[in-house]
């Protein structure tokens, strides 16, 4: 069993392993809340920036299933239940009011709980790899960017 350079705590491969599932959820969560929020809007621009944010999860997601599968581990995404609610969530809040605003709010306020999930997330995982914790830490950036991106439609 390895040791943690930083606090001296033994380490093993499930710290890793968990924090690239929870990196894996993550980005699937914000990839289909943007693709459902993609649905209701009519903004070009607003249509543009989802479009690029729904990329960005994408690539996150692909490089931690990436990580998962090097170490012979299949990726673990989010239950139907969660899917469902999560469109469900979607759904009823562009019911009654879709202008870009909304949209906007609603992406806003979805990736900053994802945000804080992955900082505790990366927070609990301290013996995780090197690389795990990385692309976590770059996860929560890109999520930060997106945020200061959205607010100019609020």
């Amino acid at each position: 069993m390895e040791i943690n350079e930083k606090n001296g705590v033994p380490c093993s491969n499930a710290d890793t392993v968990r924090l690239y599932q929870s990196i894996y959820q993550n980005a699937q969560l914000g990839m289909g809340s943007a693709a459902k929020l993609l649905s209701y809007c009519a903004n070009d621009k607003l249509t543009e920036i989802l479009t690029g944010q729904q990329r960005g999860y994408t690539a996150i997601l692909r490089d931690a299933a990436n990580s998962l599968a090097l170490s012979g581990i299949r990726p673990v995404g989010l239950k139907a239940a969660e899917k469902i609610k999560t469109c469900l969530v979607i759904h009823c809040a562009t019911a009654n009011d879709c202008d870009h605003s909304h949209i906007a709010a609603l992406m806003i306020m979805g990736t900053t709980k994802r945000c804080i999930v992955g900082a505790k997330q990366k927070r609990l995982y301290t013996c995780a790899s090197d690389n795990s914790q990385a692309l976590m830490e770059r996860l929560l950036r890109f999520q930060d960017a997106s945020c200061r991106t959205l607010r100019e439609f609020l």
